[in-house]
């Protein structure tokens, strides 16, 4: 081989070599950070992370706690009676906090025996004497009150809404 070939070889040989260890300078921290992930990957659990695990079963359990409350308001916002006063015909203030009150809001003496309008529980009922409600008998309908027999006791409920006889339209108008 003449010197010409040598020294092409020469160059070519120690061009390789530099590349290589400038490929194997750029490579390495690739390399690096490629072992730190691999490393990291053998330790990581296929699952359910254990803190998490714990973290659910505590929300459950209150959870379950929260469930077992009964939400009641003593103060319904829908109720109109909360907001608006409603008054009787003779001027007194109606007052129906209770619903399970037994209320008489009208009487109707005209037919052969009186019938009452009654409101318990937020229904209403139509009763005559001798009908049961509110686990008492009804002993007594007349324009002023309802007498109901309960245990052998005898409780008297206002009629709420009765006209007087001086508003009540007559035939006689002298």
């Amino acid at each position: 081989m003449n010197k010409r070939n040598q020294t092409i070889w020469t160059l070519l040989v120690v061009l390789a070599l530099l590349f290589i260890i400038l490929n194997g300078f750029k490579l390495y921290p690739i390399q690096k950070k490629f072992r730190r992930i691999e490393s990291r990957a053998q330790n990581v659990q296929i699952g359910t992370d254990k803190e998490l695990e714990n973290t659910i079963e505590y929300l459950e359990a209150r959870l379950e706690d929260r469930n077992k409350y009964i939400f009641d308001l003593k103060n319904e916002p829908l109720n109109l009676q909360n907001v608006l006063y409603l008054y009787d015909a003779q001027g007194r203030r109606l007052k129906y906090k209770d619903t399970k009150k037994l209320r008489i809001t009208a009487v109707f003496t005209g037919g052969t025996k009186p019938h009452a309008l009654i409101n318990y529980r937020d229904m209403n009922y139509t009763v005559a004497m001798g009908d049961s409600i509110a686990d008492g008998e009804i002993v007594w309908i007349d324009e002023e009150e309802v007498v109901l027999s309960k245990d052998n006791k005898e409780i008297h409920y206002p009629v709420t809404v009765s006209a007087s006889k001086n508003n009540l339209p007559s035939g006689n108008n002298n």
